[in-house]
């Protein structure tokens, strides 16, 4: 988990988004309200989207126009395998990581659990080779 997190406002104007997520390379931006509780997620295909089907109608455009609400989130105990299965089930590349009243604490990404997967793949095939040594 990243606790380092990029966050916006739900009220932020959303011309801020694509220079966050370009200026600091990331592929979402997190959406909080001005209680500090996670409302939302904006991706920057989701954002590349929006722009490409709207650019003649309005400015001005607020980060809540924009962003995905109802987002399925986690917390610091949900198990591996049950964040996997909701990164697949939603097709997400994130998942914030929250608290109670939905403050956000970290977020989990793609990324997390490819390190994880690498690592146990990597013990998986030297404990074989290991073993097909020992026969």
């Amino acid at each position: 988990m990243t606790r380092d997190l990029y966050t916006g406002q739900d009220d932020d104007l959303g011309d801020l988004l694509p220079i966050i997520i370009v200026w600091k390379e990331i592929g979402f931006l997190l959406v909080e309200n001005e209680d500090g509780e996670y409302v939302g997620l904006v991706t920057a295909q989701q954002l590349l989207n929006h722009y490409v089907t709207r650019l003649t109608e309005k400015t001005g455009l607020t980060v809540k126009d924009i962003m995905i609400c109802d987002t399925p989130t986690v917390t610091e105990e949900t198990l591996t395998t049950e964040a996997i299965s909701l990164l697949r089930k939603h097709n997400m590349v994130c998942l914030p990581v929250v608290r109670e009243e939905n403050q956000l604490v970290g977020v989990v990404t793609e990324r997390h659990f490819l390190n994880v997967a690498d690592h146990f793949l990597r013990e998986f095939t030297l404990g074989k080779k290991a073993r097909k040594k020992g026969k």
